[in-house]
């Protein structure tokens, strides 16, 4: 710790040790066993039994209170491990906006009842993830009076024999929206953009997670960039178009296939989305420890929403 508090500009010296913070070795093993215990479960947000209330970090704060009247559009990028699919899975938990916005702290500041529907996850490894997403997917057909939604297996699917077909852009836009209306209950993108306009009291936000899993290669395969470019450039745009913006979309991709797919002005796009994107400072790092130890039961009152602030800060490493 000594190199660390350094580094922060603390004299080691001088930090005093938190009070009451003596224990046993007993008492020490017992917090370190909770604490290996919890981090396991919160390795891999596909296979966790439940998903914890995650760290806010800048990224999400942004993009929970910056929509707060119409359903959100964006595309957010991280590396692997950043939490795509931990905010994926958190987000179709609370299953609509205003309450995953709640639940982060925001209050009832959302003036829209966005309802979260997975058309895209990671589920090859996870049944859990399968049942949420198709779960999901009928509650949102039900609220919007739609008929029986697709399950994953036949999203899929649909998405194989496009890429057996070797579609364009404009082919896979039309394609992409339609497995929107599919998720949730509809034959074609435009029945469901009308379903939706009726009702006026849940605009559904589409959310794609997993791509990887569908579009192994979109470094060499053209098809399979041209999949893609069409998802995280055309489809934005479409829904931007449609009058009153009744359905919202997130896209959470990895870095590595933005920068394959989108091969011109790949800084402009990004720069849309800059205030999403999944990245981590050392800031961020240091509180996810204290976060995970807090939050392990190992030293409950460790951690707090105000942590970030330079006397919560030194306060927490004492």
């Amino acid at each position: 710790m000594s190199a660390w508090l350094d580094s922060q500009g603390i004299a080691p010296d001088k930090v005093e040790r938190k009070a009451g913070f003596n224990s046993s070795q007993r008492e020490h093993d017992a917090a370190c066993n909770k604490l290996v215990s919890f981090a396991e479960k919160m390795e891999f947000a596909e296979t966790a039994e439940n998903i914890e209330r995650p760290m806010l970090t800048p990224p999400l704060q942004r993009l929970l209170s910056d929509f707060v009247r119409n359903p959100p559009i964006a595309v957010i990028e991280g590396t692997k491990g950043t939490g795509k699919t931990l905010t994926f899975r958190y987000l179709l938990e609370h299953t609509m906006w205003a309450r995953a916005a709640e639940a982060m702290g925001f209050g009832n500041s959302s003036t829209f009842n966005g309802i979260f529907l997975p058309v895209l996850g990671s589920v090859n490894s996870s049944d859990t993830m399968l049942d949420l997403v198709n779960s999901r997917r009928a509650s949102v057909a039900q609220s919007l009076e739609g008929t029986q939604s697709v399950r994953v297996s036949e999203t899929i699917a649909l998405i194989r024999n496009g890429l057996e077909q070797s579609l364009n852009i404009n082919d896979w836009t039309d394609l992409w929206l339609s497995l929107i209306a599919k998720s949730a209950g509809f034959s074609a993108w435009d029945d469901m953009v009308v379903a939706v306009q009726v009702i006026d009291q849940a605009r559904p936000i589409a959310l794609f997670e997993g791509l990887e899993e569908v579009f192994p290669n979109p470094y060499t395969d053209a098809t399979q960039a041209d999949a893609l470019r069409a998802l995280l450039r055309e489809v934005p745009v479409r829904l931007r178009e449609e009058a009153g913006r009744p359905v919202g979309v997130l896209i959470f991709a990895r870095s590595d296939m933005v920068e394959a797919v989108i091969e011109q002005n790949v800084q402009q796009f990004r720069a849309s989305y800059r205030s999403y994107a999944l990245t981590w400072l050392d800031v961020d790092i240091q509180e996810l420890v204290v976060w995970l130890v807090a939050n392990s039961g190992a030293a409950p009152n460790l951690w707090s929403t105000t942590w970030r602030s330079r006397e919560g800060l030194q306060k927490s490493w004492r």
